[in-house]
């Protein structure tokens, strides 16, 4: 297989322990910290317990004296949330306002939250993460420079596959809008004449319609005499489809083998992989172009860390080590989260990668 290398300076972003990086994640985290202790109900009484402050943090680990959270937490506290119950509440339901379903996670008034997005559990039922302009700008922020960084230019035409309604389609939509590419909302039907006619460039979709998109798209290439259309496909971390492993535990195994298999089909076909977390952040790794797991391109925008998933304890941020991955964003607005669980377990690899970008790759756990 032909290894891909950067030109020398492509890549800006430090290694997770390079001093830099770690200087611009303190003093983020920092400004959170003080932004959740004047504005959130949930962590208030949760970092004065730690005894955490803005004013004495000095490191980022210091984060691991606050508890771990899941996203079925997460979902209690919404499900706990007031309901405007005139009988419960003893008042008229006119003067109580209707809550939103991100409950008191919200820390942001509610003329200011844009959209609120589902996260769907396991076991059935979803959780809800808000954003505001704020954090939507830093969403699409992201998602613009894993495009650029994975090859796409300006005047590009783009097929934009959004079967549903999806953070990360959301993002990279606006993303294109702000590259200068040209994003075409259509169906799988449609991209095919759009294919065939030759009037597109790439196409971005959901990895869970991988293997539906390539199939089509080797139909019309092939009438096109095999000239080859970017790929960009983009799912939720936890989600089988954007990652499978066989220590991967959502769904059945036949759910999994075919997660695989989208998965294989998007990788093989030379596309970028582009994977968030819900509530996170929509686009937080990118994959290899050598096939060599996923950098995180979000450093320093989110402290990433790995435990013990039997014990939840910290384990050392080092190559080699494996996992499950804890996240905490640093510049969340709407709905803030500290130290969130995602279920996925992965093996760190911190060395110099042959595509020549710095940063840290994740893989699943069980993926040399």
């Amino acid at each position: 297989m032909t290894q891909v290398q950067l030109p020398p300076a492509a890549d800006q972003r430090s290694a997770r322990d390079g001093a830099p990086l770690r200087a611009r994640q303190l003093l983020k985290l920092r400004r959170q910290l003080l932004y959740l202790q004047n504005h959130s109900p949930v962590y208030r009484p949760l970092l004065e317990r730690a005894g955490l402050s803005w004013r004495t943090l000095d490191d980022v680990e210091e984060l691991r004296r606050l508890p771990l959270t899941t996203f079925e937490d997460l979902r209690a506290r919404q499900l706990a949330a007031p309901s405007p119950d005139a009988a419960a509440s003893g008042v008229s339901i006119a003067a109580v306002p209707t809550p939103l379903p991100t409950g008191d996670l919200t820390t942001c008034p509610a003329e200011r939250v844009r959209r609120i997005y589902p996260a769907p559990l396991p076991a059935g039922g979803s959780c809800f993460f808000g954003v505001s302009d704020r954090d939507l700008s830093l969403w699409v922020r992201l998602a613009r420079e894993a495009l650029l960084d994975r090859g796409m230019r300006q005047g590009e035409r783009v097929l934009h596959l959004a079967l549903s309604r999806h953070a990360a389609l959301d993002a990279a939509l606006l993303a294109l809008e702000e590259i200068g590419a040209v994003g075409i909302l259509a169906n799988l039907e449609e991209m095919s004449s759009l294919v065939e006619e030759g009037r597109l460039d790439a196409v971005c979709a959901p990895v869970s319609c991988a293997m539906q998109v390539e199939e089509a798209l080797r139909s019309c290439e092939v009438k096109r005499g095999g000239a080859r259309l970017a790929r960009y496909y983009v799912g939720d971390l936890g989600d089988p489809a954007a990652w499978p492993g066989e220590d991967e535990p959502w769904g059945s195994k036949e759910r999994r083998d075919q997660a695989a298999k989208r998965a294989d089909t998007a990788g093989h076909a030379g596309a970028a992989l582009l994977v968030g977390v819900p509530g996170i952040a929509p686009v937080l790794l990118a994959s290899c172009p050598n096939h060599a797991g996923f950098h995180e391109d979000a450093g320093e925008y989110c402290f990433s860390e790995i435990i013990n998933p039997e014990s939840g304890e910290a384990l050392p941020w080092q190559d080699g080590s494996r996992g499950e991955l804890v996240l905490t964003p640093l510049e969340r607005e709407c709905t803030p989260l500290l130290r969130l669980r995602t279920g996925v377990v992965v093996q760190l690899h911190t060395g110099p990668c042959a595509c020549g970008r710095s940063s840290v790759r994740l893989a699943p756990a069980d993926v040399s």
